[in-house]
């Protein structure tokens, strides 16, 4: 299959139809900043486990100032169930104190008055973001046109063909942005989150199962995951820290 028809097949299938059969909705509205967290949860897992360690992020802490002053590793276990929990932790606290000292308060409303692309490099240069974040801010609180990309997203439209194996992730996204329309954005990202989150895996991926399964060129090409064990040596516990306000 050549990549302009994988391409070509992609677009057609990420429609209403697969969206109802993947049972996907739209990201949901949240404030520019709380979109930053989220996008924080979200990289490199699936909506289920980023919904839930948001909700358990708003649950634990009593605001954002909270989750600031907090250690990383008060935050990393709160959300514990995602991988990199602390670096996560440490990204979060890192983020909230550029902010809190470029603001005083938590409000970042304001950058939808800036114009996107001003509004899009402020989000950028905040401590603790990088390209995805940026991107799903940018799609889901800024109204600009962007499409997030992690690795297991990455992994997808590689296996189908859409990109090549070379292709940079930043070349990816662009790529992606000029083949989906930004009205369409939100709801085929989310289409493509799903696809590669719980079917895409990077080993034993679930070919047999997955609904683009009679397209992609990659099907039933890659072997069982590996079981790993894991060693004394190859655990490593996160650095625990005293809480200080």
């Amino acid at each position: 299959m050549s990549t302009a028809t994988a391409k070509q097949k992609l677009l057609q299938r990420l429609g209403q139809p697969l969206r109802k059969e993947l049972g996907t909705a739209e990201p949901e509205t949240r404030s520019v900043l709380d979109q930053v967290i989220y996008a924080m949860c979200r990289e490199g897992v699936n909506r289920a486990a980023a919904d839930a360690a948001y909700e358990r992020l708003r649950a634990v802490f009593f605001d954002w100032n909270e989750v600031r002053v907090s250690t990383a590793r008060e935050i990393a276990d709160a959300i514990i169930d995602l991988p990199d929990s602390f670096i996560r932790a440490e990204r979060m606290i890192k983020f909230l104190q550029d902010v809190f000292e470029a603001n005083y308060s938590y409000d970042l409303e304001s950058l939808a008055k800036k114009g996107l692309k001003p509004a899009e490099k402020l989000v950028e240069r905040y401590s603790g973001n990088n390209r995805f974040v940026t991107a799903f801010v940018t799609q889901n609180a800024l109204g600009g046109h962007a499409m997030p990309v992690d690795a297991a997203i990455l992994r997808l439209v590689r296996r189908l063909e859409v990109a090549e194996a070379k292709d940079l992730p930043e070349t990816v996204q662009t790529s992606l942005e000029h083949l989906i329309p930004k009205t369409k954005g939100p709801a085929i990202y989310e289409m493509l989150s799903a696809l590669a989150h719980d079917f895409c895996h990077e080993e034993g991926p679930r070919c047999k199962a997955c609904p683009l399964n009679d397209q992609c060129p990659s099907a039933g090409k890659i072997g069982p995951a590996k079981r790993k064990v894991a060693t004394a040596s190859t655990v490593k516990a996160a650095p625990r820290q005293s809480k200080a306000r």
